[in-house]
């Protein structure tokens, strides 16, 4: 929660400011027995710390002191083994690259998200979905 902020009667107001860019957040409303939140999909960036500030009425930022947001710089996928598994998936697949960092990771395989990612000691481990081709 935002303290001392209230909602906007319309959340279309509802904005985020990484050190001074600004650009369009989302109210998330409440759900049971949960606060409010504000989402805010970061635009590209390199990698280093920003400040969070948030409106709620595009006009007044309040800055969010802790935790600082860090971006990372996106993961260059250099080799995975295996190459191949069975269309029926569920093959654990390890990827290495640069830039693998700790922290909530996920794959696609085509078009489609692995169900299962996890950090292991500089690599990705994930679970390939199944195959229809």
């Amino acid at each position: 929660p935002i303290a001392n902020l209230t909602i906007a009667e319309h959340p279309n107001y509802v904005r985020c400011r990484l050190d001074g860019d600004v650009f369009t957040g989302e109210y998330i409303a409440p759900t049971s027995g949960s606060d409010y939140s504000v989402r805010c999909i970061t635009p590209a960036s390199v990698a280093n710390n920003a400040t969070v500030s948030i409106s709620l009425n595009a006009q007044q930022y309040q800055t969010i002191t802790s935790p600082q947001f860090r971006y990372y710089p996106q993961i260059i996928v250099t080799s995975n083994s295996p190459v191949s598994g069975p269309r029926t998936g569920n093959t654990l697949v390890s990827i290495y690259g640069d830039y693998v960092v700790t922290g909530s990771v996920s794959a696609k395989f085509g078009d489609t998200l692995s169900s299962s990612c996890a950090y292991q000691s500089g690599f990705i481990l994930c679970s390939a979905p199944a195959s229809s081709t």
